[in-house]
């Protein structure tokens, strides 16, 4: 599954604890050029699909957008 959440880097911790058991596969970070502190980061996590992206975008402080689920190869 690929997502991009945008947020405040104080935040990014409350992010991570959302994740629960999945394993992610990739997390990258890219500052906004707008305020600082503010990223979006684009974060990849094995065998997972819409259901977890649902729990996760619960979190309150970031802008979720759901790119889609692949198989990881």
């Amino acid at each position: 599954m690929l997502f991009s959440a945008k947020g405040n880097i104080s935040d990014f911790p409350k992010l991570i604890k959302a994740f629960g058991l999945a394993k992610p596969a990739a997390i990258t970070a890219r500052p906004l050029k707008t305020t600082l502190g503010e990223y979006i980061w684009l974060i990849e996590l094995k065998d997972s699909g819409y259901d977890e992206f649902l729990k996760i975008s619960k979190v309150e402080g970031f802008e979720f957008k759901y790119y889609g689920s692949f198989p990881l190869i």
